[in-house]
């Protein structure tokens, strides 16, 4: 037990370099270890139950860019805690551990209540990784869930201004420190369970004034809410909603993308459970050949294309009209795809909504000039540059399987489309008559003159 000390007023008064030693000496205990665990890491144990929603990246998948799923600065969980390059930030958790306890008169036993609260979870939070965990002191692990799970607490509530900040704190005077975080806490591999943030957040609210206003979730989504486009309110999000959340990638997932997923896809598991195997074959074989002409080819053949304020997956086709919300691409884009398409791969729970989008998009941005023509009509907002804006989705979803698009009616409608000649003809003339104002004078002058002509000829065909 750590030594507490009464003041002279009948308050306990704790030291709280010494209330947070022990989670410092945590960090030097596993720097002992870090050998044993490497040689644990190189006989990786597969432990996927029906549980399980956090997973190891798989190679196939890794391949095409390590950088987007490891973490740049900070961990969560288990698995990269003993990464050498972030243990420089371990020194910020403990400091934002004290700014959550600071509020309690007894911070001492709120913190060993916080623990005892996580120690009780730790077998349901093991069987939510899909590979073993390395640390087999339950109290050890335990003090990783807490010690970051209170640092995003903490990180919500600085951002949204509940708590306040440290004039000095580096992760809100440096703009490359929120950077690393949007990277980091998106990242499948470094994912906390949901639940365990829930329930340390339950537990320290009732120091924030006005907590029963105050939801875990607003105060995630919040946060994330302008990752994917500035223009659009964050959804609304009903606590009945909450249950079934897994971790923060399943919460962006879910509620950034909430009127498409509610609207389309609340197929049942007894579904696919009871589907042909043959017939699922077949399916995934015709699908894997559906795809979109390029935005320049679709120009072409006289689409248009509009933007749309719905969720980003919300896409319409209608009257030759291509509808497409908007969406903000920046250096955090590839990062969050990537992972969610990885989270479809893995959770064998979820539809290939992301995964559909990513190969939708790259099927309409082949070259920079279709990324010019989305951009042209805001449907990207643009701050990389262009270059590296078409790459990033020409290689995007390579190597993952898509058993079933979301996209299938929207090829169909818009290549059933493309083969009609008439618009494909008013498009080419449009193009080539009325895009240029020599060519509209022209246009019109030809037209007076045809008019004239008609004038003067009909009367002389009609006395004849």
């Amino acid at each position: 037990m750590h030594s507490v000390k009464h003041n002279g007023e009948g308050h306990i008064a704790v030291d709280m370099e010494k209330l947070v030693s022990s989670y410092k000496s945590d960090q030097s205990k596993s720097d002992q270890s870090k050998s044993d665990q490497s040689k644990s890491d190189q006989s990786r144990e597969f432990c996927l139950s029906r549980e399980s929603c956090i997973f190891k990246i798989p190679s196939i998948l890794s391949r095409h860019n390590p950088k987007a799923y490891s973490p740049n600065a900070f961990s969560f969980g288990p698995w990269h805690h003993d990464d050498d390059h972030l243990k420089l930030t371990h020194a910020l958790k403990i400091n934002y551990l004290k700014d959550l306890l600071h509020p309690f008169p007894d911070r001492e036993a709120k913190l060993l209540d916080l623990e005892a609260a996580v120690t009780e979870m730790e077998e349901k939070v093991r069987q939510c990784y899909a590979e073993q965990i390395s640390f087999h002191d339950d109290r050890k692990f335990a003090r990783i869930l807490l010690l970051d799970g209170c640092f995003i607490i903490a990180l919500f509530l600085k951002s949204a201004k509940v708590i306040s900040r440290d004039p000095d704190d580096p992760i809100f005077g440096m703009a490359c420190m929120l950077q690393f975080l949007y990277h980091d806490l998106i990242l499948l591999e470094n994912q906390i369970p949901w639940f365990v943030l829930e329930r340390i957040f339950d537990l320290t609210k009732e120091s924030i004034k006005q907590s029963a206003d105050i939801e875990l979730h607003q105060l995630a989504i919040q946060f994330f809410g302008n990752i994917f486009t500035s223009g659009r309110p964050p959804p609304e999000v009903k606590d009945s909603d909450t249950d079934k959340i897994k971790h923060i990638i399943d919460l962006l997932r879910t509620y950034l993308f909430l009127p498409y997923l509610k609207n389309t896809c609340q197929k049942q598991p007894s579904e696919q459970q009871n589907s042909s195997p043959q017939k699922t074959t077949i399916n995934e074989e015709r699908e894997s050949h559906k795809h979109l002409p390029s935005a320049s080819r679709l120009t072409e053949a006289g689409v248009k294309f509009k933007r749309s304020n719905d969720s980003i997956f919300h896409i319409r086709f209608c009257k030759g009209v291509l509808e497409v919300p908007s969406i903000l691409i920046h250096n955090t884009t590839e990062t969050i795809f990537r992972n969610l398409i990885a989270y479809e791969q893995c959770y064998y729970h979820l539809e290939p909504i992301v995964t559909s989008y990513a190969k939708l998009m790259d099927n309409l941005i082949d070259k920079v000039d279709d990324l010019h023509i989305l951009c042209k009509r805001g449907i990207i907002s643009n701050s990389m540059s262009s270059e590296d804006a078409t790459q990033l989705f020409n290689k995007l979803y390579n190597d993952a399987r898509i058993p079933r698009s979301h996209c299938s009616e929207i090829y169909e409608e818009v290549n059933s489309y493309c083969r009609r000649g008439w618009p494909r003809w008013r498009a080419a003339y449009t193009q080539n008559y009325f895009t240029k104002p020599w060519a509209i004078v022209s246009q019109l002058f030809a037209i007076m003159i045809l008019t004239l002509t008609l004038l003067q000829v009909v009367p002389t065909f009609l006395l004849k």
